[in-house]
């Protein structure tokens, strides 16, 4: 919750400060603080009204890269209306920024599996014991094989 209330405050005392990785955390947190508002009563009871007034204010909210600074702007003074209770004071954001310093980080996300350039080719069946399924597939090459090229021929 302290990091929740520390990425509001600096989007309203720091405006200037705040970068795409601070409203990304913001979204996540927020995200996290709704599960642990749903499984404990007693955190619902302290921090619920502020978490539901500013995931209403982010929804509201839509970003893009071309106004990012003026949509910035705009959610800074809507939290600053909406939310004075729930800023830490910009006196002990210092002290607050030396606690969470290195405490979170964006990550990429990856998609799971193995890349299809990585897969290695299709077995097929041989025809010796001691292949391991690397005869040629007929429908990808196309050529006939010599055994079917040597029994055209008697004919």
């Amino acid at each position: 919750m302290t990091l929740e209330r520390y990425l509001c405050s600096i989007l309203v005392h720091r405006l200037e400060e705040v970068t795409l990785g601070d409203i990304l955390a913001l979204y996540d947190n927020l995200l996290w603080c709704q599960e642990k508002a749903e499984k404990d009563p007693h955190f619902n009871e302290k921090f619920g009204e502020a978490l539901a007034q500013l995931t209403k204010l982010l929804k509201e909210t839509r970003f893009s890269p071309t106004s990012f600074q003026s949509t910035l702007r705009g959610l800074s003074m809507r939290i600053k209306e909406n939310l004075e209770h729930f800023l830490i004071p910009s006196r002990n954001l210092n002290g607050v920024e030396r606690h969470l310093k290195g405490k979170y980080h964006i990550l990429p996300s990856k998609e799971g599996g193995v890349p299809k350039k990585q897969l290695p080719p299709p077995r097929y069946i041989g025809v010796g014991y001691k292949d391991k399924g690397h005869r040629r597939d007929p429908a990808y090459d196309g050529s006939p094989s010599w055994q079917e090229v040597a029994m055209r021929l008697k004919q």
